[in-house]
Protein backbone atom coordinates (compact mmCIF):
# COMPACT_ATOMS: atom_id res chain seq x y z
CA UNK A 1 0.00 0.00 0.00
CA UNK A 2 1.42 3.47 -0.65
CA UNK A 3 0.07 6.83 -0.90
CA UNK A 4 2.36 7.76 -3.63
CA UNK A 5 0.54 5.41 -5.87
CA UNK A 6 -2.68 6.27 -5.07
CA UNK A 7 -3.93 3.73 -2.54
CA UNK A 8 -3.55 6.04 0.54
CA UNK A 9 -4.41 9.39 1.77
CA UNK A 10 -1.92 11.07 3.87
CA UNK A 11 -3.80 13.42 6.11
CA UNK A 12 -1.81 16.16 7.80
CA UNK A 13 -3.29 16.69 11.30
CA UNK A 14 -1.24 19.78 12.52
CA UNK A 15 -2.86 23.44 12.40
CA UNK A 16 -2.95 25.43 9.65
CA UNK A 17 0.11 27.63 9.83
CA UNK A 18 2.66 24.21 9.68
CA UNK A 19 1.25 22.22 6.95
CA UNK A 20 2.04 25.78 5.07
CA UNK A 21 5.32 25.95 5.83
CA UNK A 22 5.88 21.89 5.10
CA UNK A 23 4.07 19.23 4.39
CA UNK A 24 3.94 14.91 3.12
CA UNK A 25 3.68 15.42 -0.57
CA UNK A 26 0.03 14.66 -1.49
CA UNK A 27 -1.26 15.18 1.81
CA UNK A 28 -4.68 17.44 3.13
CA UNK A 29 -5.06 19.21 6.04
CA UNK A 30 -7.47 18.39 8.27
CA UNK A 31 -6.72 19.81 11.65
CA UNK A 32 -6.86 17.92 14.56
CA UNK A 33 -9.81 19.90 15.92
CA UNK A 34 -11.60 20.05 12.98
CA UNK A 35 -11.49 15.69 12.36
CA UNK A 36 -14.31 15.04 14.21
CA UNK A 37 -16.65 17.51 11.99
CA UNK A 38 -14.39 16.54 8.61
CA UNK A 39 -14.80 12.54 9.03
CA UNK A 40 -17.52 12.50 5.96
CA UNK A 41 -14.63 13.62 3.76
CA UNK A 42 -12.22 11.01 3.82
CA UNK A 43 -12.44 8.06 1.15
CA UNK A 44 -14.17 4.50 2.58
CA UNK A 45 -11.97 2.84 -0.73
CA UNK A 46 -8.88 3.70 0.91
CA UNK A 47 -6.13 3.54 3.77
CA UNK A 48 -6.14 7.22 5.75
CA UNK A 49 -2.75 7.91 7.01
CA UNK A 50 -3.25 10.53 9.92
CA UNK A 51 0.01 11.81 10.78
CA UNK A 52 1.76 15.05 13.01
CA UNK A 53 5.16 15.94 13.68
Amino acid sequence: MSAMAGNALIVDVRGQEYYATAHARGAISIPLEQLPARLGELPRDKAVLFYCT
